[in-house]
């Protein structure tokens, strides 16, 4: 957390710091590789994440309810068998772009 205040006031470059690369497992897990260790994302965090990495030219936010399709299509991948009425309802959330879910 420290690191990540450091460079939130400009304290400290990235480019000065140990990044990691970043994986995702079979099971969606996100794995800093370089430190063996999974970073716990909500599978709607992980949803997001994997729709950024599917489009690596970026999205633009205020668009986002464009890729609704697209992100209940991943999160029913990342958690098969859910709720559907819940994960229809946070997806909905994170593509109003009123809100603040995103």
């Amino acid at each position: 957390m420290e690191v990540i205040n450091e460079v939130v006031t400009g304290k400290l470059s990235l480019a000065s710091s140990n990044l990691s690369t970043i994986s995702v497992n079979n099971d969606f897990k996100v794995i800093l590789s370089d430190y063996q260790i999974s970073v716990p994302f909500t599978p709607l965090f992980c949803t997001l994440y994997i729709l950024f990495l599917k489009h690596p030219d970026g999205i633009i936010l205020k668009h986002i309810s464009d890729y609704y399709d697209e992100l209940e299509e991943i999160y029913s991948i990342i958690k098969p068998g859910g709720n559907n009425r819940l994960m229809k309802r946070s997806i909905k959330d994170l593509c109003n772009p009123e809100g603040d879910s995103l």
